[in-house]
């Protein structure tokens, strides 16, 4: 077995192609994963850590989450972008991650005493006294801005010059809804709504989907949720829907790419949350726009479906920007969308030729370079009056919020553990830039 699958894993790594050679640690992991099985090991190397340690690994897989979460105090990887998936779910429970460190598994022995500072991205190993001492009044200062920013987090967010913004919450589960209920969101910035149809043997039915969306988005009351169409291409797939094989999938058919490919994908989506939106303020989001024509199908399809089920009222649609094109079509695409999304994490992966979950290019993956940073601007001036607001990482990353604002982005979502320290952010924040 071992044999088989490292013949497998060579043959990914040495592909040519860089998505396919990506997937070569996937394979390795579900090797590992056998190969424990069939020794007759039944726990996951991770479940014997012990508790408030800190994770030093080269890479971690997504399946290894289930194991490290309520375990680790905090991760450090060799191999990891802010954007890669495995980085988001820690980030998400509030394990703090610091990637990208060279050698970082032979720097760092087993047992040594580790500082880990997920706000400002540093390690120190076997610190000293002093050292010790500085971290520990460190930890005092965040744990009581982190208390009074919490005490204030039903609060709105208004800047110094009077600007509100919007702090939602990025969403995947009920868990997640009711964090984000606790930690005061103005509503749901981003449901990613894969889990509904990814985990099963079949698409989902119509009433299934509305009794799902509609138990997630309970705890939020009659806040705004904007719930994104399904994000599936690329290295997402569905069991029961055979996609053809592409060569560069990240540049093929993703998001609604593939939706309107897929009518009967598209349109059960399309037709629950039409009828959800009847009972609460829900929006759609569209994921992967790239150029105005898939708004234009998308909300002609959304508007014949409306009809059908003898809705009146279509919900807002909101057209999230992740590639340079949409970035730079923004006027034309809100010919057919309401509101403006900007997801940097993909859109940092094509602005910047680096892939979000390639340690090759981690040095690359740069959300606030001023490439990436100079494109949000545009989006926010072509926008005009339209509403721009941002759901990826860079939207969490608190000493970047001001310049954000500055920019003209006037709804942040970021995970919801993260919403009192990021209203209180912009609390302090200015969000009109003064004259030169």
């Amino acid at each position: 077995v071992r044999r088989v699958f490292c013949r497998w894993v060579e043959g990914f790594r040495t592909s040519g192609n860089a998505t396919t050679a990506g997937r070569a640690e996937d394979v390795a992991d579900l090797a590992r994963r056998l190969l424990r099985a069939l020794r007759g090991i039944k726990v996951h190397p991770l479940e014997k850590m012990p508790d408030s340690s800190v994770l030093v690994a080269q890479r971690l897989a997504p399946s290894d989450a289930v194991h490290f979460c309520g375990r680790a105090a905090a991760i450090v990887v060799e191999f990891g972008t802010p954007g890669a998936h495995c980085a988001l779910m820690a980030r998400q429970i509030g394990i703090p991650v610091v990637g990208n460190i060279p050698d970082v598994v032979a720097r760092i022995p087993p047992g040594a005493s580790v500082l880990v500072d997920g706000l400002e991205g540093t390690v120190l190993v076997d610190p000293d006294g002093e050292a010790q001492a500085r971290f520990q009044e460190l930890k005092k200062r965040y744990a009581a801005e982190g208390a009074a920013a919490m005490a204030k987090a039903h609060e709105p967010a208004i800047t110094t010059d009077g600007v509100a913004v919007q702090v939602a919450a990025n969403i995947a589960s009920r868990a997640d809804a009711d964090l984000a209920a606790e930690n005061g969101a103005d509503g749901v910035g981003l449901y990613r709504t894969e889990a509904l149809f990814m985990y099963r043997n079949a698409l989902p039915t119509e009433n299934e989907l509305v009794e799902e969306l509609s138990h997630t988005l309970e705890p939020l009351a009659e806040k705004p949720c904007i719930t994104r169409l399904l994000d599936i291409g690329g290295d997402k797939s569905l069991p029961y829907l055979k996609l053809p094989p592409e060569d560069s999938p990240f540049l093929g058919r993703r998001g609604i790419r593939l939706l309107l490919a897929y009518p009967e994908l598209l349109n059960v989506q399309v037709r629950a949350l039409l009828r959800l939106s009847e009972q609460r303020a829900v929006q759609l989001m569209v994921p992967m726009v790239t150029i105005p024509e898939d708004m234009n199908r998308t909300r002609d399809i959304i508007e014949s479906a409306a009809r059908d089920l003898g809705i009146t009222r279509i919900p807002p649609l909101v057209a999230m920007i992740e590639t340079p094109a949409a970035a730079l079509s923004v006027r034309d695409i809100l010919r057919s969308a309401d509101v403006i999304s900007i997801g940097t994490n993909d859109l940092t992966q094509y602005v910047m030729a680096a892939g979000r979950d390639n340690p090759l290019a981690n040095e690359y993956f740069r959300e606030d370079s001023p490439a990436v940073m100079r494109l949000i601007r545009i989006v926010c001036q072509d926008a005009g009056p339209s509403l721009v607001g941002m759901c990826g990482e860079l939207a969490g990353r608190l000493q970047t919020i001001p310049a954000l604002l500055g920019a003209g982005i006037r709804m942040l979502s970021v995970a919801p553990r993260l919403i009192p320290l990021v209203k209180e952010t912009v609390r302090q924040a200015e969000a009109m830039p003064k004259p030169i």
